[in-house]
């Protein structure tokens, strides 16, 4: 993240364009949260606060959005990726317990963090792309003020 910035987007930035990141630093809430007690969770997301933005002096977020997929949609989801072969599935996408664990972070840190939590899911099925795109720019739009 910090190379990123410094290479390629932060003059951008400076200049007052709006970024909008697949991934950024709350993506290690979710995924080391997931390895901690629950006891350790807010001292974790208090650090990685002040090591991201005060220390590395990384943009903090003005929105962040959380597409929240159940498990087992993710896993219909990576069955047809995979046309059914589960040993393509990396190390992380066939440790049922891990993604379980950064799901419950996920949702952990968007409720403590104020983050937005698209549900990406209706009636046990997958919402249309369209219709998740359309939340997502709402959620952009009203964040831009």
């Amino acid at each position: 993240r910090y190379a990123s910035y410094k290479q390629f987007w932060q003059s951008d930035y400076e200049s007052g364009t709006v970024i909008l990141a697949d991934r950024y630093a709350t993506s290690n809430a979710i995924y080391q949260l997931s390895k901690l007690a629950e006891n350790e969770r807010t001292d974790y997301l208090n650090w990685l606060e002040f090591y991201e933005y005060s220390q590395l002096q990384l943009p903090k977020p003005d929105a962040v959005i959380y597409l929240d997929v159940p498990i087992e949609i993710s896993q219909r989801l990576l069955d047809k990726r995979y046309s059914g072969d589960t040993t393509k599935k990396d190390l992380h996408e066939s440790n049922l317990e891990f993604l379980k664990q950064c799901r419950k972070s996920a949702l952990y840190s968007a409720q403590v963090q104020s983050w937005q939590i698209v549900s990406c899911a209706k009636d046990g099925d997958l919402r249309s792309i369209d219709d998740i795109h359309n939340e997502v720019v709402q959620l952009v739009l009203n964040a831009l003020g």
